[in-house]
């Protein structure tokens, strides 16, 4: 083979590759997009911007340029509660705030061995010798996205852990999802207004009824989902349905969370309940699609056509 032809068939490689070298060394999928410390994952109309430098959270989830979530800037005082985090479960054993190394700091970035995502991994925290690592990638099918979480316990003690997707949108539109076998529970805060009908349950988000707490419910779900909408636009987590005693004691498998500085809200799902010695682990996958509502749409608290559109996976 000449020695031009060579060339060729390396330069075509170096195009095919999966993953793309940045200016400073880091490999990313073709399917992300950088701008400055932010990657930005591209799956058809839909883009996930993730963050590295805060945290390694969700900032933004679009279509078409719509934003469902709580952004950054809102004017509230509230400096770390945007975009889309992980969190331990039960809270108990941090209590508040969120702890640092695991919320607010840097993560560290990779892309995988397969060069289908890109991978962040936190520090470890001190006090609990958590480490959590997430990992975003595209999902088969146009406006969806994939994100693996793990939880390492590099402690001394063995662990009783679930994992808590904490995600922030703004305090608009409903949230919906399938009754599951416990009943509605607020913990410390004011109970959050629920309708359940016809085995779904909803909350139609009011920010003039919060009052000067939070407000909260908590609750089992069924058919692992969580869905939110706000107009034509139809966001819908999925995740494994795990029995209701498989939970944290004090806590229940879907929780909405209404603030009371009134700007965002918080959509809470977790795993089940995970038995970690010394150096275990546990990794946690769930599903994102976003969707914008066929014209006709009947966008109502109780629509049989929203359940219908939550429900169909694609």
């Amino acid at each position: 083979m000449s020695r031009l032809g060579y060339l060729l068939i390396v330069f075509a490689s170096f195009l095919l590759s999966a993953c793309d070298k940045a200016d400073d060394g880091l490999q990313i999928p073709q399917f992300v997009s950088r701008q400055q410390d932010n990657f930005i994952l591209n799956n058809g109309h839909a883009t996930l911007t993730v963050s590295p430098a805060k945290g390694g959270r969700v900032l933004g989830l679009t279509l078409d340029g719509f934003e469902f979530l709580a952004i950054e800037k809102r004017g509230n005082e509230q400096i770390n509660s945007y975009g889309s985090v992980l969190w331990s479960s039960p809270q108990s054993e941090w209590s508040w705030p969120p702890l640092p190394e695991l919320n607010t700091h840097p993560y560290s970035i990779t892309c995988d061995k397969d060069s289908t995502a890109i991978v962040l991994t936190s520090e470890i925290e001190p006090k609990t010798g958590y480490q959590f690592v997430k990992s975003y990638s595209i999902g088969e099918h146009p406006e969806t996205f994939k994100i693996a979480y793990t939880i390492i316990n590099h402690s001394d003690k063995t662990k009783d852990v679930a994992a808590v997707e904490n995600t922030r949108v703004n305090p608009t539109g409903m949230a919906f999802f399938p009754k599951g076998d416990t009943e509605p529970s607020s913990g410390i805060f004011y109970p959050l207004e629920i309708k359940t009908l016809n085995n779904i349950v909803w909350h139609q988000f009011e920010p003039k009824k919060i009052l000067q707490d939070h407000h909260k419910v908590m609750m089992d779900g069924k058919e692992g989902w969580l869905a939110y909408t706000q107009g034509q636009y139809l966001f819908v987590k999925r995740f494994a349905d795990t029995p209701a005693d498989q939970s944290p004691e004090t806590e229940r498998q879907i929780e909405i969370f209404g603030h009371s500085d009134r700007t965002f809200a918080e959509l809470k799902h977790q795993s089940a309940l995970h038995h970690l010695k010394p150096g275990e682990s546990f990794t946690w996958e769930v599903e994102w699609q976003v969707k914008k509502l066929k014209a006709g749409t009947d966008t109502q608290l109780g629509s049989q056509d929203l359940v219908d559109a939550a429900r169909a996976r694609y």
